[in-house]
């Protein structure tokens, strides 16, 4: 990164990014403060700042991400497990130095309990704006502005930063019915992909459950998704 404030333009805007951001404690400093933009997505990975200023696509990625969500919020409300989040939730690893914001993280009670997990409290003291440790669970939504941040970089964030499962979907093929689903489960080097069973049901070691997603043409032609468990 330069010495000097780095502009970034993208369909929802302009972003300066401060010189001060090109460490994790000046980018954390700077996501806390009231210059942070709201309209973009900016994640800083191995020194690396990501920032997507692109449009959410309905059908390949909010309509995904909301049925997960529906599944396992209705999950933690009978297992007690912990909390849910979607959508601008701050998540700072400090094993990795990783400052991201994922489109679903899952966060246990034990694990906040224990102080694995705790909160940077907002400016007012009322309530928290950041996740610091290591969740329980990662969801991503590949977008085509976001490809190789998703599927290479923030796995290896995270991995690193002691997450305990990852999941990554990509729905943006919209001529085919199937869509990319997987499941990964900590290994010893990395995160690695569970191997579906005959009926494509991936088991979460971190829910204890299997899931499965899958969509097809609903209402007005557009894809309606439904995530199974069992």
């Amino acid at each position: 990164m330069s010495h000097g404030p780095v502009r970034v333009a993208g369909p929802r805007g302009v972003v300066t990014i401060p010189a001060s951001a090109a460490t994790v404690e000046g980018f954390r400093r700077w996501t806390r403060s009231d210059e942070f933009p709201e309209q973009a997505r900016i994640d800083l990975i191995a020194d690396r700042i990501f920032v997507d200023l692109s449009m959410q696509r309905h059908q390949a990625h909010a309509l995904p991400k909301t049925e997960i969500v529906r599944v396992l919020a209705n999950l933690l409300v009978e297992s007690g497990l912990g909390e849910l989040a979607s959508d601008v939730t701050r998540v700072f690893l400090p094993d990795s130095g990783t400052s991201f914001e994922p489109d679903v993280v899952l966060v246990s009670f034990e694990s906040i309990e224990s102080g694995r997990v705790t909160e940077t409290a907002a400016k007012d003291g009322a309530d928290g704006v950041e996740f610091v440790g290591s969740p329980s669970l990662v969801v991503e939504v590949v977008s085509p502005s976001s490809v190789g941040k998703d599927t290479v970089d923030l796995p290896a964030g995270c991995f690193e930063g002691g997450v305990g499962e990852y999941w990554l979907v990509d729905c943006r093929d919209d001529e085919v019915e199937s869509v990319g689903f997987v499941v990964h489960a900590r290994g010893e080097a990395g995160f690695e992909a569970v191997e579906p069973d005959a009926d494509g049901f991936a088991a979460s070691p971190v829910l204890g459950k299997a899931y499965r997603l899958s969509r097809d043409r609903g209402r007005l032609g557009r894809w309606a998704y439904r995530l199974e468990e069992r």
